[in-house]
């Protein structure tokens, strides 16, 4: 897992694409219990915007071997804190994200009684306007 706070941004790439078939072969209950915890350690505010990307970029492929529950309850809220983050990348990151899991239908109703407001805080108040149109989508 250290590849994903690597310095070298095609590592990071590399290791974000390679996720999806190793918890594939762990598991949902694996996933949440021993890989989330060391992504959402890249994902606090101490760290770059780079490693909060990496971080993002990570829980949207992990989150296609989780249950709706699993991601209303782990990642969800990661997304809702990223789009508060000060970084205009990392906003608009977490926007794309969002719509990748309501594609693929991972986005249950709790999870969009959150997610609403924060997308309409973003549309209504963010100085970015790749952002406001993200939130709008």
């Amino acid at each position: 897992l250290g590849f994903l706070g690597d310095s070298v941004n095609a590592v990071r790439v590399a290791a974000v694409e390679n996720l999806e078939p190793i918890v594939k072969a762990f598991g949902p209950q694996w996933t949440t219990d021993h890989f989330l915890p060391k992504v959402l350690e890249q994902n606090t505010a101490t760290q770059g915007y780079l490693n909060r990307l990496t971080a993002l970029h990570a829980l949207s492929k992990v989150a296609t071997v989780m249950t709706p529950e699993q991601v209303a309850k782990h990642i969800t809220p990661v997304l809702v804190d990223a789009m508060k983050d000060k970084v205009p990348n990392v906003k608009f990151c977490s926007c794309k994200i969002l719509q990748e899991l309501a594609g693929i239908q991972k986005l249950q109703a709790p999870s969009v009684t959150i997610i609403k407001p924060a997308l309409s805080d973003l549309r209504a108040q963010d100085s970015d306007p790749d952002v406001q149109m993200e939130a709008r989508k």
